[in-house]
């Protein structure tokens, strides 16, 4: 009930099968089953972006630093981070694209 007594949930006029189906898709932390089967698949899409992060960005930052002067030497040839990054690269894309695909699958799949 709100401050002017009137409910804060509208009663709408769903069927009782119906309302009853709604009320089984929602989970102990309140989010809708095919909301929660959507974020099951984040795991991948995150450990793609942190891999990414981890793996390209030392290399990135090397390029920076050199590029603004700010290293002892401007033509430093980093070839452990290039490799790093040339192995960490084509991985992480699989891993963002699949969790995102997954993601969007599963929720397509179980709207109500």
């Amino acid at each position: 009930v709100g401050p002017s007594n009137k409910p804060l949930i509208r009663r709408s006029r769903l069927s009782g099968s119906t309302l009853g189906r709604l009320e089984k898709e929602v989970t102990e932390n309140g989010m809708v089953r095919h909301e929660r089967k959507f974020f099951d698949h984040w795991w991948l899409l995150r450990l793609g972006i942190v891999l990414l992060v981890l793996g390209s960005g030392p290399l990135l930052v090397t390029i920076a630093l050199a590029k603004l002067g700010l290293t002892s030497d401007p033509n430093r040839n980093p070839v452990e981070l290039g490799i790093l990054a040339m192995l960490t690269f084509w991985p992480t894309i699989v891993m963002i694209v699949v969790g995102v695909v997954l993601g969007r699958r599963s929720r397509g799949q179980s709207s109500v």
